[in-house]
């Protein structure tokens, strides 16, 4: 928890309004903590479909609570990943 806090400050420290990322810092920081997530995004709007779906006051911008539904998001789809391969491996193994 520390460390997500702490890369979010990293960022959003950077503007005027530091609690808040501009959608410029956004993309920098899922380019540069969140690679796989914009990997497999084709579309070269990602970042800017991420900032419509995080930006819930649209203000322009994306508050910690709004960067954590992201982060909460794929941390969910991470670990439904990694369950049904630990189910399919003991599947195969019988």
């Amino acid at each position: 928890m520390d460390r997500t806090i702490e890369v979010f400050y990293k960022y959003s420290g950077e503007e005027a309004d530091k609690t808040k990322l501009p959608k410029d810092k956004l993309s920098k920081l899922l380019e540069k903590k969140l690679k796989n997530f914009l990997k497999y995004r084709k579309d070269s709007e990602a970042v800017a479909h991420t900032m419509r779906d995080l930006d819930v006051n649209c203000d322009e911008q994306v508050d910690f609570k709004e960067l954590m539904r992201l982060v909460t998001a794929i941390t969910i789809t991470y670990n439904d990943f990694f369950d049904d391969y630990r189910k399919n491996q003991g599947k195969q193994e019988k």
